[in-house]
């Protein structure tokens, strides 16, 4: 009987890749709700400039919506230092568990704010507030994802357990659009009325299964490690900028372009279809899901090829492409024909699905 047994127990490489499938679930799964949750904004920043702005400027008032939308960004950096800190001292775990019960309260608190009309001012102030909650999140959640993924990959494998956390992003954003049109479709003209905010109250509650599946999960073998040492370093932060400072550079320049390029196809995109073209709101919207999910397989396609020939290249052809195709891409895009929107787009889904190699050189280098 303990023979049978023994034959039966699994080996220490098939556990070790049962705990990496676990992981990578778990991290795709978390990364999914917070990208749900952030891109609900900009998919609805038309109904939010009516609901939380004064009425009779539509202009002003799409302006006040997507500068809510942009704090957010001010607030990433200070999210990805924070959560930093608290991955390095408690847990990537604890500080993944924090970044996703944030961003489900933040998302849930839009889905229930008063508008204009009930309280005045106070309503863009109280927007604001939740957006700069939103923005603290993501900015621990993507960094944080991707660092629990890469400390549990294999060396040979690393770019494609970031790109599984890559699309997961994407896969956010998909949900987030079609949730927005079944409730577009199914409402009417009562989704401008109120129907716009079921999609953040269930934005709030499916982060409760997020964080559930994120406390399911050991650490990484990394901090472990880490926390057996009795040499630990007290300024970490000043370590690093002392230490890696080209490769921070680096880093910071190629996804600040990114995130331009990126959040202005989620959040930007949109309404400016809508208001400069005439598109209606649901074609808009079943645009954007169909090329978020074509992005999906890019970013993978991408991910293979890193690993197989290198992470260098792909960053210098994406940074290229970024400076060269930006302008004739919204030149077609500002033509409203489908196919040359579809075209346009295209080139900004070769250039994310790098950045999951970008993200693997920063780990390299600070190996």
């Amino acid at each position: 009987m303990s023979q049978h047994a023994s034959t039966d127990a699994p080996t220490a490489e098939e556990a070790v890749m049962v705990s990496r499938r676990g992981v990578l679930f778990a991290s795709s799964v978390g990364n999914f709700v917070e990208w749900f949750d952030f891109t609900l904004f900009g998919f609805t920043a038309a109904v939010l400039a009516k609901v939380f702005f004064p009425p009779g400027n539509e202009v002003a008032s799409l302006l006040g919506a997507f500068a809510v939308y942009g704090v957010a960004f001010v607030a990433r950096p200070v999210g990805a230092y924070v959560f930093g800190h608290i991955g390095d001292r408690r847990g990537r775990r604890t500080s993944l568990g924090l970044s996703i019960i944030i961003m489900g309260a933040a998302t849930a608190a839009i889905g229930i704010l008063p508008g204009w009309s009930q309280i005045g001012p106070l309503a863009p102030a109280l927007l604001l507030l939740c957006r700069l909650a939103q923005g603290f999140s993501a900015g621990g959640e993507y960094t944080g994802a991707l660092t629990f993924s890469l400390e549990h990959a294999p060396d040979n494998r690393r770019a494609w357990y970031l790109g599984l956390v890559g699309a997961s992003t994407w896969l956010g954003a998909v949900g987030a659009t079609m949730t927005v049109v079944i409730f577009q479709t199914a409402s009417g003209p009562a989704f401008a009325s109120g129907a716009w905010r079921w999609p953040f109250i269930i934005g709030g509650l499916i982060a409760v299964v997020g964080l559930f599946l994120r406390l399911r999960v050991g650490e990484t073998p990394v901090f472990t490690d880490v926390q057996a040492t009795t040499e630990k370093t007290k300024r970490p932060f000043r370590e690093l900028v002392r230490g890696y400072w080209r490769t921070l550079l680096l880093l910071f320049a190629y996804f600040a372009v990114l995130g331009v390029l990126t959040h202005m196809f989620l959040g930007y995109m949109p309404t400016y279809l809508q208001k400069a073209t005439g598109m209606s709101a649901t074609t808009v919207l079943t645009l954007t899901t169909a090329l978020n999910i074509v992005s999906i397989p890019v970013g993978l396609g991408l991910a293979v090829l890193a690993d197989r020939y290198g992470r260098r290249p792909l960053i210098r052809i994406g940074a290229s492409s970024a400076v060269i195709v930006v302008v004739p891409a919204y030149l077609l895009i500002g033509t409203a024909n489908v196919f040359a929107i579809v075209l346009a787009a295209d080139r900004r889904l070769a250039l994310d699905g790098r950045s999951g190699s970008a993200g693997d050189v920063s780990g390299q280098r600070a190996v």
